[in-house]
């Protein structure tokens, strides 16, 4: 889920559980509050939670499979950015990585008074250095991708709406990720940072994902 919503976003403005439904795919669709998905410098980590506890979670209670081609990992915004970076720092966990309008540089967006994230609860996530506009290194999509291995990544698919605010750095990621020999696909389309876009663009991802 993304910065300005919750756990339960998807599924009250999108049709993301019918869509599921008609693949026979199971949702999960985890909270994390406004942390970036991060192990956060003050609080909770909520990074180990999604990188290493609930996959584990659901395998016990539900049965499914830790197989890399059962496991998708697909996020909006602040979540398209924790697509990207579980898939670049856990990679053999998914098949695929989907990244809707994904806010692949936090520190513009904590600044941004379009996506505000108050000065305070931006350092509890990040640490001190988002006042610089540093992120720690682990937090750094652009680290990531530098240091990853391209053969063994997922299948990497990043999706941003032509009149998104976020499009620019969408832009300058997929330009990062060509220069490291990552392969990827980058599409754009008419919309902006909203659920109609989004609903849109995960029905047609999904049914790439699932024919």
């Amino acid at each position: 889920h993304g910065l300005e919503d919750n756990c339960t976003g998807w599924t009250r403005y999108t049709s993301v559980e019918r869509y599921a439904r008609e693949k026979g795919v199971a949702l999960v669709i985890p909270e994390v509050q406004r942390s970036f998905y991060a192990d956060m410098d003050q609080g909770i980590s909520y990074f180990t939670f999604i990188h290493d506890e609930l996959p584990e979670i659901c395998r016990n209670f539900f049965g499914f499979s830790p197989a890399r081609e059962k496991n998708y990992i697909m996020g909006l915004s602040m979540g398209g950015y924790a697509a990207l970076k579980l898939a670049l720092t856990n990679p053999y966990s998914y098949t695929t990585c989907t990244a809707l309008s994904a806010a692949v540089r936090p520190e513009q967006v904590v600044k941004s008074p379009d996506w505000p994230l108050p000065p305070a609860a931006a350092r509890a996530v990040f640490g001190t250095g988002i006042d610089h506009g540093k992120l720690p290194p682990q937090a750094d999509l652009w680290q990531l991708a530098a240091s990853a291995d391209p053969a063994a990544l997922p299948a990497i698919r990043m999706v941003c709406g032509e009149q998104d605010a976020l499009l620019p750095a969408n832009r300058e990621f997929h330009a990062q990720l060509q220069s490291k020999g990552i392969a990827h696909t980058f599409e754009t389309a008419p919309g902006a940072h909203t659920w109609p876009f989004w609903d849109a663009q995960l029905k047609r991802v999904l049914d790439q994902i699932f024919p």
